[in-house]
């Protein structure tokens, strides 16, 4: 009983900072990080938050409606301000990036997107019973900005996660994101450049793939796949992950 209290609470602090991934990634807004922008950022996040709320309570992965509205918010709010670049190149590291050509840096995006995507809804999925709470306030730290970010599950302890921003001279970006000492960025890059040395381009694109086709097999079916987006559904129509009749 203890051990599966202590799992639960491991998967429950990883899927909460999968959460702060999808937060971390929204780059918006403009002007320097005076105390109105910074309310003003706060606004924006917090609104943000609360249609991720009420998207965890009312999602019901059966139904292709739920489905393509939570696509929806997905493509019209997060995916609008995810920096895909700036996460591949700090991911895969500057001189690994910057050895692929524009063709490939393009397909790592891509998947890098697709990846954002599932973690939407695994966080979304696992998050029906806690939602989020934003801190009042943001905080200064080397640097960057910082600003809280709580949930509480019914059978867990709250979780508190920080969320880093990075000031620049014409606007910000959310740049990591973590919970105790832990961040995201610190605990991806070595999977990422491992991978890459170990198995080339071809083998991390591969790797990654191979984990967003599982996931989304699991919405293989009629209704379903038409309201996914098209560089997922082609993900795992096209290696036969997914056979739809064509009736």
């Amino acid at each position: 009983m203890a051990f599966s209290c202590a799992a639960r609470l491991v998967v429950a602090r990883a899927g909460f900072i999968r959460g702060w991934l999808l937060l971390m990634l929204l780059v918006a807004a403009s002007g320097n990080l005076l105390a109105a922008d910074q309310a003003h950022i706060r606004h924006q996040l917090a609104a943000i938050v609360a249609v991720f709320n009420a998207q965890a309570r009312d999602l019901d992965t059966t139904d292709p409606a739920s489905l393509a509205y939570l696509n929806g918010f997905i493509a019209t709010t997060l995916s609008q301000h995810w920096d895909s670049a700036y996460m591949a190149q700090h991911l895969l590291g500057d001189a690994n990036y910057a050895s692929l050509d524009t063709s490939q840096q393009q397909q790592l995006r891509q998947t890098l997107e697709t990846t954002f995507y599932r973690y939407a809804y695994e966080v979304i999925d696992e998050y029906k019973q806690a939602p989020m709470v934003l801190g009042e306030n943001f905080e200064t730290a080397a640097g960057l900005l910082r600003i809280k970010l709580q949930a509480k599950g019914p059978w867990l302890p709250a979780i508190t996660g920080n969320l880093y921003l990075l000031p620049t001279s014409t606007s910000w970006a959310i740049v990591d994101a973590g919970y105790g000492g832990l961040t995201y960025n610190m605990l991806k890059r070595n999977s990422y450049q491992r991978r890459f040395a170990r198995l080339g381009f071809a083998g991390l694109l591969n790797w990654l793939d191979e984990k967003n086709q599982r996931f989304f097999a699991d919405y293989c079916a009629p209704g379903m796949v038409e309201v996914m987006p098209e560089h997922i559904a082609a993900l795992y129509l096209a290696d036969g992950t997914c056979q739809m009749s064509e009736s």
